[in-house]
């Protein structure tokens, strides 16, 4: 059995949990997206806010309401790295799955959600995992138990 109790960089599943503090992203968004085009960080702003608000949790503060979600993916089949310069894309005509891919690669995995103020976002690390007896690869730990990590 092989148990890691740290960040394993080779596995293909990753996890961010994503917070939005509504009322200082709703500033930024007044203060510098162009509502008039479909441009990326308007798009970006657009999907994450409705995906965290409409089903992720939601934590009262008296500073506002903390929303979050915990988003999981594979990054070889769900993440997209574009090969291109952000601004050579037309976002506006991009798909809903393609965009979700962008975000991921761009937004997640390259740590740049926090230009867009009011987001949030944290890593979170492979606590532990099993390699079972007759397996040579490594399941996480709540599989074997049956509960949440």
């Amino acid at each position: 059995m092989k148990i890691r109790l740290d960040f394993v960089t080779n596995s293909s599943s990753v996890s961010y949990i994503v917070t939005l503090h509504k009322e200082t992203a709703e500033r930024f968004q007044k203060l510098f997206l162009d509502y008039d085009k479909k441009t990326q960080r308007s798009r970006v702003y657009d999907m994450l806010r409705d995906n965290i608000v409409e089903h992720g949790e939601t934590l009262r503060q008296s500073s506002g309401d903390i929303h979050y979600k915990l988003f999981s993916f594979n990054k070889a089949r769900d993440m997209k790295l574009f090969e291109q310069p952000a601004a050579d894309y037309d976002f506006s005509s991009m798909s809903e799955d393609e965009l979700l891919k962008f975000i991921y690669g761009e937004y997640f995995f390259h740590n740049r959600l926090g230009e867009i103020d009011g987001f949030g976002i944290v890593l979170l690390p492979v606590k532990v995992l099993k390699t079972p007896a007759s397996s040579s690869a490594p399941v996480p730990d709540a599989v074997h138990r049956g509960t949440p990590t």
